[in-house]
């Protein structure tokens, strides 16, 4: 069976309606994304850059924050900081943030914030790893352990 095809088994009702802010600056990614959200019950974002980031999670309350590291002008490590700290001063909840990077959570700037987190995905991923994420994350539990897990 196909990944697609495992993909397309996967019932992801749990996240019709739910809001997702997909922070990257790969295109590539991007592309790769919007294929992968094709047909899935969510409404979704792009940001490509740090500040643009923090501008829209000061805006908008999202379900489900997708967030490299390495992006221009605020990193990934920042926004979480500066996420965290505004939800404490507004009395918000946290919102789920899953870190998405090329490193191993254990060589990657987000070992050290691991807490933070409510999953973490290594690239390259699948659609199955992203909807399996998404929907573990929206039920309110992690998807795998945040040390020594491998993606299936």
């Amino acid at each position: 069976m196909t990944d697609a095809a495992r993909a397309a088994v996967i019932d992801v009702s749990v996240l019709n309606g739910k809001r997702v802010l997909v922070i990257e600056d790969s295109q590539d990614y991007l592309l790769l994304l919007e294929t992968y959200f094709d047909g899935v019950p969510v409404e979704y974002r792009f940001v490509t850059d740090g500040n643009a980031a923090i501008k829209m999670l000061s805006e908008e309350r999202w379900d489900v924050v997708l967030l490299d590291n390495q992006l221009p002008g605020v990193s990934g490590i920042e926004i979480l900081q500066w996420l965290r700290s505004n939800e404490i001063k507004m009395g918000l909840s946290k919102t789920p943030v899953v870190a998405i990077s090329a490193d191993v959570l254990e060589d990657s700037a987000f070992k050290e914030y691991k807490e933070e987190l409510a999953d973490f995905l290594m690239k390259p991923f699948k659609k199955k790893d992203l909807l399996d994420c998404l929907i573990a994350v929206v039920k309110g539990q992690r998807l795998k352990k945040l040390f020594g897990y491998t993606q299936t």
